[in-house]
């Protein structure tokens, strides 16, 4: 383990006296989880851990945090949407404070910049085909209209942008004449009314990628090797890792597919000491609402970047292929 290993690796096994303690399910996600079952151990290029937590099991992990006391240690925050103004992000984090790890979509909010976990909140979806689709549709344009730091729902095809993009103006409308509180409301009411019991499937409440596990896949947490310790990962693990990531993921990537994030990280400086700097200096409000409008535009100039890009992309592709075409022109005898 390097450095931000180690920490992130404190921060597990916090998180998991917490969880041991009030009886709360989680599982290693992601890349940790990839690297405990395959490796039982940090994946070499990580700087990050992911954690999936069922909405039952955040909710009761939520009311003891909020209702008891002594349960973080000092030094630590729980940050979510709900106990961070400006920090519009379905994701919850638990963060040292101790250390920094600014990403630029977390620099307003300023409570979230240090070191941290990241719990990915796996909701139940509904049964039938069409209802799942319905789901999946207000679930990205809820998820869209919470963050106003970028465009969230960004690998879409061009044809599935174009349908959530007119969704999207809409419900962007109805924030500026109903108020963005209630809009936001009315969607949590469509997506959280399923229940656990009654669902087949999981699906991630994050946006950017819909990953859909069925509810066998998370089952009873198994306990793996993780840098000598046990941790808990999903029951069927390794058809999760077929779902995020393909067939192959047992094998080691290249370096250009091994992922790392764009934070500015400092393991030995209190993140405040940065933002300290900047904070008391700006109107957050005034920026908060400078980023919706900047997002708007984002998102309204979407398609056609995209549409650039790939015209771009095709014409790269012609003109390689003419280049691979003229060289290999009469040497069929040694291709052979």
């Amino acid at each position: 383990m390097n450095k931000v290993q180690e920490n992130l690796f404190n921060l597990v096994l916090e998180i998991d006296d917490i969880c041991t303690k009030y009886d709360v399910e989680y599982y290693l996600a992601g890349g940790t989880a990839l690297g405990t079952v395959r490796n039982h151990r940090f994946l070499p290029w990580d700087d990050d851990v992911d954690l999936y937590i069922t909405r039952d099991n955040w909710n009761k992990l939520r009311n003891v945090i909020e209702t008891e006391d002594n349960v973080v240690p000092e030094g630590r925050t729980f940050v979510y949407n709900g106990n961070t103004k400006y920090y519009n992000n379905p994701i919850v984090r638990y963060t040292d404070n101790t250390t920094t790890a600014i990403y630029k979509s977390q620099a307003l909010p300023g409570k979230a910049c240090g070191q941290h976990i990241e719990f990915l909140i796996m909701d139940p979806m509904p049964t039938g085909e069409e209802e799942i689709q319905e789901y999946i549709k207000y679930l990205r344009i809820y998820t869209e209209l919470m963050s106003p730091y970028f465009v969230v729902n960004k690998n879409l095809s061009l044809d599935e942008w174009k349908e959530h993009y007119k969704l999207y103006e809409k419900y962007c409308d109805r924030v500026d004449s109903e108020g963005e509180d209630k809009v936001l409301k009315e969607l949590e009411d469509k997506l959280l009314y399923f229940s656990t019991e009654e669902c087949v499937e999981f699906c991630m409440r994050w946006g950017i990628q819909i990953l859909r596990y069925r509810k066998e896949h998370l089952g009873t947490p198994r306990l793996e090797n993780f840098e000598g310790n046990l941790l808990p990962v999903a029951e069927q693990s390794e058809c999760i890792f077929r779902i995020a990531y393909g067939d192959s993921w047992m094998y080691v990537p290249d370096y250009e597919e091994q992922i790392v994030h764009n934070a500015f990280q400092d393991i030995e400086i209190p993140f405040s000491e940065y933002t300290d700097l900047y904070l008391d200096k700006i109107n957050r409000d005034s920026v908060f609402e400078k980023y919706k409008i900047n997002k708007r535009s984002n998102a309204r100039a979407f398609y056609n970047r995209r549409k650039i890009d790939s015209l771009i992309a095709k014409e790269k592709v012609f003109v390689q292929s003419q280049h691979i075409t003229k060289n290999i022109e009469g040497k069929e005898d040694f291709l052979r």
